[in-house]
């Protein structure tokens, strides 16, 4: 008899905010993806103790578990504050109705926690639902000959089979690259060629013996921001700005569409060093490779305050409450 073969297109990534951390939800956002690897990660105990025999293990015990979801796809105006926030932790919402603007910045009072999301992968067998999902990297990708596109990786807790969950996809189009515009120092640089956007969160799990093989918490830890980015080379400004880890501002923005249908993402460090630069004579023009760490700022915090190396910016039809 010949096996059933489940295509990996059927593929259904579903996210959903949870009220309490590591308590499941039923997602209704399905997000569109290019690729994702979850995984149960999983620490079994073994049993080597010395029996006067050469064997080398006896058995196994269930050990601490966990898990992990890398996930990619292209850039979509309404989909990515889900990420976003994340990572970053604080949604400051305003507008009556669409398009509302999203002002997403570290969170630096209470708990400094960013929300938690239970994320449901369904496939042609069924349904696992990962709870507790916390963002521990977001790179973001700005390509002239591409649409934009983010990478993630979510720390979580380990799996669980359930039903395909009824979630929708949005109707919003993906973001073009080609639509961004970058500057620096206040200043457009149209020779861009390439950006990625590099925003790192370790998340750090606490295990108590509680009964339970789970981690007691999961926090998100120190938020680091870098970005590289690949230009036309029009003048030697970045590579002596490397030598001296000149500081400047970096802002990229992109948008598309209007009115109600605006979707727009704005993603700005008030504080970045430029860290190296260097020419490329690899293609038909010459090229300058340029790398920058973004600091932490008082002019890219929110509400709660302190020192941020990042505040981002978005515009779509996404009310309040949704996201975090």
């Amino acid at each position: 008899m010949a096996l059933a073969v489940g295509p990996a297109r059927l593929l259904q990534v579903a996210i959903g905010k949870e009220l309490t951390y590591g308590s499941a939800v039923t997602p209704t956002v399905a997000l569109p993806v290019a690729s994702c690897s979850p995984v149960d990660l999983l620490s079994p105990i073994i049993d080597n103790a010395w029996r006067g025999s050469v064997a080398g293990a006896y058995g196994a015990q269930p050990g601490r578990s966990g898990s992990q979801i890398d996930v990619a796809g292209s850039l979509y105006g309404d989909l990515i504050g889900w990420l976003l926030v994340g990572i970053l932790g604080s949604d400051a919402v305003t507008g009556a109705s669409a398009p509302y603007t999203h002002t997403i910045t570290p969170l630096n009072s209470g708990t400094q926690q960013p929300p938690s999301y239970t994320i449901v992968t369904s496939d042609s067998v069924g349904g696992i639902s990962w709870p507790g999902c916390k963002v521990a990297s977001l790179n973001i990708e700005f390509g002239v000959d591409k649409a934009a596109s983010f990478a993630a990786q979510l720390v979580g807790l380990s799996g669980a089979a359930v039903s395909k969950p009824a979630a929708s996809f949005s109707s919003v189009p993906m973001l073009a690259s080609w639509a961004a515009s970058l500057k620096v120092g206040g200043t457009v640089d149209g020779s861009l060629q390439q950006l990625t956007l590099q925003i790192q969160r370790a998340i750090a799990s606490k295990s108590n013996s509680d009964g339970s093989l789970q981690p007691y918490l999961q926090r998100s830890g120190l938020l680091t921001v870098n970005g590289t980015a690949t230009f036309v080379l029009t003048s030697d400004t970045y590579r002596q700005w490397a030598q001296s880890t000149q500081q400047t501002s970096i802002e990229v923005s992109l948008s598309s569409g209007s009115g109600a249908s605006l979707q727009s993402l704005d993603l700005r460090s008030s504080s970045a060093d430029v860290l190296t630069a260097a020419r490329n004579y690899g293609q038909k023009w010459v090229e300058c490779a340029v790398s920058w760490q973004a600091n932490g700022s008082t002019a890219d915090v929110g509400s709660s305050g302190g020192w941020s190396p990042l505040q981002a910016t978005l515009q779509n039809a996404i009310g309040a409450g949704v996201y975090s």
